[in-house]
């Protein structure tokens, strides 16, 4: 694999669209469908890229990027 994303985004039909895309190219991905998933998976898994969607229930986007920036450096888009 050439790395691994984590992919937060809420609307499950374009998740499931942009895994595709990017597993076609040999990425590993995983999914988070709100922000505090997204910070959970953050925490407890190492990433190469995080695909952060900003408006997401539960914890948005903006604020899901301060908590993780707290702890990892980890590339976010």
């Amino acid at each position: 694999m050439a790395g691994h994303i984590l992919l937060a985004e809420d609307d499950k039909a374009l998740s499931a669209l942009m895994q595709d895309f990017f597993r076609a190219a040999g990425v590993a991905v995983t999914p988070a469908y709100d922000g505090e998933q997204a910070l959970v998976l953050a925490q407890e898994q190492s990433f190469d890229l995080l695909v952060l969607d900003v408006m997401m229930p539960r914890l948005d986007g903006y604020s899901a990027c301060k908590e993780i920036r707290k702890q990892k450096s980890i590339p976010i888009i």
